[in-house]
């Protein structure tokens, strides 16, 4: 008869014996041990002892892991590190993994995954000055022209892209779809250089903040300070784009993207009473999370064409014509469909803006259907940062902060 103590834990443990262990038999509510005090009838455990075979084949593995003195269980168990895309390509460029692509000293073209291609040249060798220790990418490389290849220039607009930024990957239009729209306007590639410190370069706002401070609905892609908050800062040509509907936007202080909207065609930039000559860029990376980028100028670049619209995934085309048909801004195509379809001609573009009515009997469907018969279209801005205000931005940093 052996003793347990009721605080005992369930299982019981054995020395030396994994497997022993495993076959421990549980009792409730409290377990029994050989040292215990509580008495208990033992006569019906079947307890199998350590055995010679069980030690030595423990052993055996102790033994194993042990020939390799680089090769430790520890090791062995530890998942593999994994690297994003732009990661290597950072590594590459700096000249951080040579040494670890070498095999009987040539070089291996490293695989890079996603929608990021590798161009087939190899590493420069050389000049570049090689560091033992990784830089961490805090943001993209910057000064850095971009060279002549279009591998290259995929590699650019791949960095374009904030990993921290909230945007769904089926919403992107396709690879060879944004290079073409990038070649048209390849210098913007090139980002700004800022010289405002990481950590209050990137420190973002909510737009309740913003609309407090400057004025303008929190809601409005443009917003519109009052007279007597402008009369304040001084401040117009605020712009604030939703990643949701542009997923190409700029994400990086200093660098490009590119906006979309539903301007007529022909229409330039400063056509619209919205718009402003420069723009003071804020971007969404997250909810109430609003950053920064600069003072943008924009530049129109072909629209998407109707092959484009019909490759682009359903859930972005069903927003696009859904708020067409809804929003007080989609008017002026709602009527140009009308009255193509009622009077067989197209609208010029000062007929529809100043059409009466609201037109909404147009669907969303009738509004599909005029994209993808390419009578309407998309089109298609590339902001360019030519500024970045370092006091406006430390003027935020204080503003998030309660500061102010």
């Amino acid at each position: 008869m052996i003793e347990i103590p009721a605080s005992e834990p369930d299982v019981i443990h054995w020395e030396n014996d994994t497997k022993s262990r495993k076959r421990a038999l549980e009792v409730s509510p409290s377990v029994a041990r050989p040292d215990t005090k509580m008495k208990m009838d033992t006569s019906s455990w079947a307890i199998l002892p350590q055995t010679d075979a069980t030690s030595s084949r423990y052993k055996q593995r102790k033994l194993n892991y042990q020939e390799d003195a680089d090769v430790k269980p520890r090791d062995v168990l530890e998942p593999a590190k994994l690297e994003s895309p732009e990661r290597i390509v950072h590594r590459l460029r700096r000249g951080l993994i040579r040494e670890e692509m070498k095999v009987d000293e040539k070089p291996i073209p490293v695989a890079l995954s996603g929608e990021e291609e590798q161009s087939g040249e190899e590493e420069q060798s050389g000049e570049e000055e090689q560091s033992g220790e990784e830089e961490q990418l805090a943001f993209p490389l910057k000064d850095e022209a971009p060279s002549s290849g279009l591998d290259q220039i995929r590699i650019e607009i791949t960095r374009l892209r904030n990993p921290k930024a909230e945007i769904k990957k089926e919403h992107l239009l396709k690879d060879e779809d944004l290079l073409n729209i990038h070649l048209t306007h390849r210098d913007a590639l090139q980002p700004f250089p800022i010289s405002l410190s990481e950590d209050l370069r990137f420190v973002t706002v909510d737009r309740s903040q913003l609309s407090f401070r400057f004025g303008g609905s929190p809601m409005d892609t443009f917003p519109r300070p009052s007279r007597h908050k402008l009369a304040q800062h001084g401040r117009t040509g605020f712009m604030c784009i939703n990643l949701l509907w542009n997923p190409h936007g700029p994400q990086w202080p200093g660098h490009t993207g590119l906006y979309f909207n539903t301007s007529l065609p022909g229409q330039t930039w400063m056509d619209s009473d919205l718009h402003s000559e420069r723009q003071t860029l804020f971007v969404k990376i997250k909810s109430r999370e609003w950053l920064y980028l600069g003072e943008y100028e924009a530049k129109v670049v072909p629209s998407l064409t109707a092959a484009q619209w019909c490759s682009l995934p359903d859930a972005v085309s069903s927003l696009w014509t859904k708020n067409i048909h809804e929003k007080k801004w989609g008017a002026p195509i709602r009527a140009r469909i009308h009255v193509r379809r009622t009077a067989g001609r197209e609208l010029t573009n000062q007929e529809a803006e100043t059409a009466e009515g609201l037109f909404k009997h147009i669907t969303a469907e009738d509004i599909n259907e005029a994209f993808v018969a390419g009578h309407e279209c998309l089109r298609v801005w590339s902001l360019q940062c030519v500024g970045y205000d370092e006091e406006f931005q430390r003027e935020l940093v204080q503003l998030s902060r309660g500061e102010l």
